[in-house]
């Protein structure tokens, strides 16, 4: 149900457990289009003819026909051509964009936008068995009903046997709109020899005690914080609003000293500095 897998682009390695990993170097040498300005464009395509779950089987062929192809073909790291003339995706893989029969055993993969899969970056993290993480979920999600994080959650107790806990219930919406904190604490359950992990997931939210430009802002504009995302030319007002905003939540994170922070009772101390 996902039609798609998980691709690291690192200054290191680039690959996955399907197809393998490769140092960065041999890709550039195969690609040379590849560098930090391709992995960021390539991220963030969030408009593609194969989007993962995303993908809309009806207007594919259609979207890949009038060029709305944000992805990038990439050299599969397990596999290199024999034939160097045929080197870079020709109208093959055009056709197998267009009817979506890729794979990973392709000489070339087909990147997306990685929320295309999952949208907080996290799932890689996990893989690694990060102690502490700090997600910052700016998706537009006017209900605050945390589905990216939900479906995270999903995506690590089956692929990795991981279990995530957090009571999204601590970001529901009161009856003025606002929220009671800027995020939750996550904990996560490694399950070898009770090894365990925090994750602080920050979230898009307006509290009430935000500064009064911000709260009057959002009184001419309800939908703020989670305007839409196709409006990317934000005016002063606007962008100073989201600034702010941001400001507020991570003052009040970083209001305790977080390099001496006790594992045993950190859930009550981040629960009791998460409140506004």
């Amino acid at each position: 149900g996902r039609h798609g897998d998980f691709f690291l682009v690192s200054p290191t390695v680039c690959g996955s457990p399907d197809c393998g990993y490769v140092r960065t170097e041999e890709i550039e040498q195969r690609d040379p289009h590849v560098d930090l300005g391709t992995a960021l464009a390539v991220s963030g395509a969030a408009a593609s003819s194969n989007m993962g779950w995303k993908t809309l089987n009806s207007m594919r062929m259609l979207m890949t026909l009038i060029n709305v192809r944000l992805g990038y073909w990439l050299p599969n790291p397990a596999l290199k051509s024999a034939l160097p003339w045929l080197r870079g995706p020709g109208p093959k893989y055009l056709f197998k964009e267009m009817f979506g029969l890729m794979n990973e055993h392709d000489y070339y993969l087909n990147l997306s936008d990685g929320g295309h899969i999952e949208n907080l970056a996290v799932y890689e993290l996990l893989r690694r068995r990060v102690k502490f993480i700090v997600c910052v979920d700016g998706g537009q999600e006017s209900g605050m009903e945390c589905a990216d994080l939900v479906r995270l959650q999903r995506y690590a107790e089956i692929d990795l046997g991981i279990r995530m806990c957090f009571d999204p219930r601590g970001l529901a919406l009161t009856p003025d709109g606002t929220c009671p904190a800027y995020g939750l604490l996550v904990r996560i359950d490694y399950g070898a020899s009770n090894e365990a992990g925090w994750m602080l997931y920050v979230k898009l939210a307006v509290t009430g005690a935000e500064p009064a430009h911000v709260l009057d802002y959002r009184r001419e504009h309800p939908e703020f914080p989670h305007q839409s995302t196709g409006d990317q030319c934000f005016d002063e007002a606007q962008f100073e609003s989201d600034r702010a905003l941001g400001e507020c939540a991570m003052e009040k994170f970083c209001a305790a000293d977080l390099l001496n922070w006790d594992a045993d009772d950190a859930m009550l101390q981040w629960l009791v500095m998460l409140r506004p």
